[in-house]
């Protein structure tokens, strides 16, 4: 007796064609966690870089307000570079550097005697003054503090620093003597 063809079992090409539908599945999921873990990793290490930036920042602070309570803070320009290999094994592969100067506040031209007449050029130039004033005593007691933080500092030490693999962070700190 012959059975009946549905019985049977499935064909080679149901087979082939099923066996080929999973393959297409898991390539596709394979490279979806694969890019997953690509990003976590990323967002990892800009997680790391900012809190490291940020440690960073503190410390400097800490730093002048030390210099300044002693008298010895001088306002001037400063660069400091390395890495926090002393904060344990986690973070060896961060480095930083830093930079430090004077902000200086840009100033509109002065005003002429042409563009308003005489009274008007007379009045204005006490502003200007004034302005001039206040941008100097601003320039003098405030600093820009500006700290870089990039992972994979191997490549960095030969001059690859990869945009996509730092984090910067920038602070203004009033010297007030």
């Amino acid at each position: 007796m012959r059975g009946d063809l549905s019985s049977r079992g499935f064909t080679l090409l149901e087979v082939i064609l099923a066996l080929g539908i999973f393959a297409t599945a898991m390539t596709i999921l394979l490279g979806a966690h694969s890019r997953a873990n690509l990003v976590m990793k990323r967002s990892r290490n800009i997680t790391d870089a900012s809190m490291l930036a940020m440690y960073k920042i503190r410390e400097i602070e800490l730093s002048i307000e030390k210099d300044i309570a002693k008298g010895e803070f001088v306002v001037g320009e400063k660069e400091e570079s390395g890495d926090f290999s002393d904060l344990g094994e986690s973070f060896k592969d961060y480095a930083w550097r830093y930079t430090l100067h004077p902000v200086e506040i840009p100033l509109p031209p002065e005003p002429s005697a042409s563009a308003g007449g005489e009274e008007a050029a007379a009045a204005s130039g006490g502003v200007y003054q004034f302005m001039k004033v206040i941008a100097d005593a601003v320039s003098k007691s405030t600093m820009e503090l500006s700290v870089v933080v990039w992972w994979d500092k191997e490549k960095a030490a030969n001059g690859e620093i990869d945009k996509r693999k730092q984090v910067a962070l920038t602070t203004h700190i009033v010297v007030l003597k």
